[in-house]
């Protein structure tokens, strides 16, 4: 850990004027401005416990290092300098280099963790399971998307299981194994032997988290021999965690509900669903496998307040129209002619064969990666999807950004021209232009009829809903290879298509050609907003500009 100052505490002094709190026995580096020789605060050279001094280097100061270990607890540093008039002092920083915990002196039992349950410390037992000088529970569990996805995630743990249970994990892991966290054993024909927990399986393919967290994508006409060993791989912390480090990791543990999480984006990883939520409200979730629709796409997306954007997946009988059901299942990218192939109708199969980057939270953004394989009617691969996902709250609403890839399996593959091709989306029934609603284009032109087949930046679909507005805008990237027309209809439908041309009635039949070694790169945006009135088109500007300009 790294502390440093704001600007104008440079000139503070005094004995107390910096407090914070160490988990364990931590020693303290504190780098002080070697030009104040003779204006340095006597609690850097007067303690009892003398500090060592050596040379510390900055970028463009040089300074006097000063190092101190203190034991757990609260710790209080004072100012900066003797004289608050030294002239263009520099602040000190301090480094926490914790040491780590000390083992029992006898194995740890669940009794002995319960019985100081009422004294445990949930910060210590956060430093625990993050700190790499702890348990470092991180290197093999998710919360809220920060740490390695190798055993479960734990970001929900408070909202089920009980407190005995968790010690009882933590101290004897093998004795209850998490459904699909048993170690798997592979070994190939050519000799190569892994161990890890299962994360994905197809007909072709083997996927195996290991406890490096690499993914390990093995074919299956390599194996040679698989097991699973009914056991878990992490291990018993019984003889490394005292009682009271157990008991706090256990009070932390016991955060992790839902009710805490109303802070930003969250999720949930199914086996075929990410679910994703913001300020603890549900707002999409992604697909990545349905029996009944071949291909991934997106349902049930919401404002960050709860209003329902697209159309209820499935629709609801008496209250949405049930055309399309399949085709238009909330928010998708589908082609209805790639090579001859129609992934719009259902009639060959978008398959997920699985993430590229798995779900993680990242400077508030929360992002992932998956890759996607083009089926034929008969089962052969022609293409390969790879799509990057990010949301990111912005002003009025959340914004998600689609980036996808594509790229052949073979000679070339040919992205063809129809109406249906592109990134769609069937929008709330109490939203649709029949029911009032409103569509418009970043060109000023406003309704279904005034806007199909015509070129802009974005589209927009909005309408009022309890007294609110809400809507959703779609915007094509202007690095895509050409601008997007928009095939909207009154029913809810909008589909942003930069492919048929002659669909469109803008010209000749379009035939779009990735060949082998090449790829096409076609960028998205989907903006999600409410408000008390419609947003105004320059609101919506002011967010498409702001993606037009991202990399």
């Amino acid at each position: 850990s790294f502390i440093q100052n704001v600007n104008s505490a440079a000139y503070s002094q005094g004995d107390r004027f910096l407090s914070f709190s160490v988990p364990t026995e931590t020693t303290l580096y504190i780098a002080h401005d070697e030009d104040l020789r003779g204006n340095r605060p006597p609690w850097l050279t007067e303690n009892s416990e003398p500090f060592n001094v050596a040379a510390f280097r900055g970028t463009a100061k040089s300074y006097g290092k000063y190092t101190k270990t203190v034991p757990a607890g609260t710790v209080t540093l004072g100012g900066n300098t003797v004289d608050g008039q030294a002239r263009a002092p520099i602040n000190y920083v301090v480094m926490l280099d914790p040491k780590p915990v000390a083992p029992p002196s006898q194995p740890t039992t669940t009794q002995s963790v319960l019985d100081l349950m009422d004294e445990a410390n949930p910060a210590r037992g956060e430093w625990l399971f993050k700190g790499q000088k702890g348990a470092a529970c991180w290197t093999c569990h998710q919360v809220d998307g920060e740490g390695r996805a190798y055993g479960p995630d734990l970001s929900l743990l408070g909202d089920r299981d009980n407190v005995a249970h968790w010690i009882e994990s933590i101290l004897e892991p093998n004795a209850i194994v998490t459904e699909g966290y048993a170690t798997q054993m592979v070994t190939t024909k050519d000799g190569q032997s892994f161990a890890g927990v299962m994360e994905e399986e197809s007909d072709l393919l083997l996927t195996i988290r290991q406890a490096t967290g690499e993914a390990a994508r093995i074919r299956k006409s390599e194996i040679a021999s698989r097991s699973s060993l009914h056991s878990s791989l992490m291990p018993s912390f019984a003889g490394t965690l005292k009682s009271q480090d157990v008991a706090d990791l256990v009070s932390y543990l016991g955060t992790l509900t839902t009710q805490n999480k109303k802070n930003g984006f969250r999720y949930e990883l199914g086996a075929d669903e990410l679910s994703i939520f913001l300020e603890g409200e549900p707002i999409a979730t992604y697909v990545m496998r349905d029996a009944g629709l071949p291909r991934p796409y997106f349902y049930n997306l919401n404002t960050e307040d709860g209003i329902r954007v697209t159309r209820n997946f499935p629709p609801i009988e008496g209250v949405d129209d049930s055309d399309h059901a399949t085709y238009h299942p909330g928010l998708w990218m589908a082609f209805g002619d790639v090579s001859g192939q129609d992934y719009w109708r259902n009639k060959a199969a978008i398959v997920h064969e699985g993430f590229v980057a798995r779900p993680t939270i990242e400077g508030g953004k929360l992002v992932f990666a998956v890759e996607n394989s083009f089926r034929t009617e008969s089962g052969d691969t022609i293409g390969r999807q790879f799509s990057r996902f990010a949301f990111e709250s912005v002003d009025g609403g959340w914004f998600l950004s689609w980036d996808d890839t594509y790229e052949p399996v073979g000679d070339e593959i040919v992205f063809g021209d129809q109406e249906e091709m592109g990134l769609g989306t069937r929008v709330a029934t109490p939203i649709i232009e029949k029911n009032g609603g409103l569509i418009r284009l970043s060109t000023g032109l406003q309704t279904a009829k005034e806007t199909w087949s015509q070129a802009a930046d974005w589209s927009d679909y909005s309408g009022e809903v309890d007294g609110r507005f809400a809507g959703l805008a779609m915007m094509a990237h202007p690095d895509n290879f050409r601008p997007s027309w928009w095939h909207n209809r009154n029913y809810g439908a909008m589909v942003s298509n930069a492919f048929g041309r002659k669909a469109m009635r803008k010209g000749e039949a379009s035939a779009i050609p990735v060949k082998q070694g090449e790829s096409l790169r076609m960028r998205y945006g989907v903006y999600l907003h409410s408000s008390d009135k419609r947003i105004s088109s320059s609101r919506i500007d002011a967010v498409f500009q702001k993606y037009a300009e991202s990399e």
